[in-house]
């Protein structure tokens, strides 16, 4: 007679609370978008920046076993890694966003950090920015924002030439070969890029970090100057 295993106990998702550094990524938003020329005008930047949502809490879950449970389209169990999804991003008007966030390998919540671009009309990824790539990437601004070392800032658009002085170099171009544009005026569908994170493996464990307790990154709208 067939006898069912018995339940499996999965280990506790766990992080280190990331809140502490808030205040540096707020300062770090407002050093970026000074930068630019193009300053927030609240200071959160609520104005100019959006936050990227969790997808693995409520009201989302789309991702991991209790997503399943009510029934939603799932993308896997994912146990392994949090994601975090950003809203559309257009990128035929001078567009330039300024990804800013908690860099989960230095504050021990993550042993890789993939930030991805995705084509929402095919729905799949065309591009990854690595958590080496991130790595140091707002050290510049160390004497206006504290923990610099644990923050990052990570520059898309469609073309990153004669941008270097205001990226530092940190910028992904996304050509039209991989996302094609797309104008109000179009007859067909319209795909956007689409950003997510992904922290895998907290150190010492065989699972994600806790969503709960890690920042989610901002995405800083911002405009290519003239």
């Amino acid at each position: 007679v067939p006898e069912p295993y018995e339940p499996v106990a999965l280990e506790a998702r766990t992080a280190e609370d990331e809140n502490w550094l808030n205040a540096g990524l707020m300062d770090l938003m407002v050093e970026v978008s000074n930068k630019w020329g193009q300053p927030c005008a609240n200071a959160d930047c609520s104005d100019i920046a959006s936050n990227l949502i969790d997808m693995q809490e409520p009201p989302m879950n789309l991702v991991g076993p209790r997503c399943t449970e009510i029934g939603m389209n799932c993308l896997g169990d994912s146990q392994e890694t949090t994601y975090q999804l950003s809203s559309n991003l257009p990128l035929d008007s001078g567009e330039v966003y300024s990804v800013i966030g908690t860099l989960g390998t230095t504050t021990e919540n993550a042993t890789y950090v993939g930030l991805s671009i995705n084509y929402t009309l095919m729905k799949k990824g065309v591009e990854n920015i690595s958590s080496d790539q991130l790595k140091d990437s707002a050290l510049e601004y160390a004497q206006s924002v504290n923990n610099v070392d644990k923050l990052y800032v990570y520059y898309l658009t469609r073309d990153c030439s004669g941008l270097e002085v205001l990226t530092g170099g940190y910028c992904l171009s996304i050509p039209e070969t991989i996302i094609p544009p797309c104008s109000p005026e179009a007859i067909e569908p319209c795909g956007y890029a689409k950003l997510v994170q992904r922290e895998y493996i907290r150190p010492g464990t065989q699972r994600g970090p806790n969503s709960k307790l890690v920042i989610p990154p901002r995405v800083l709208k911002l405009q290519r100057p003239l």
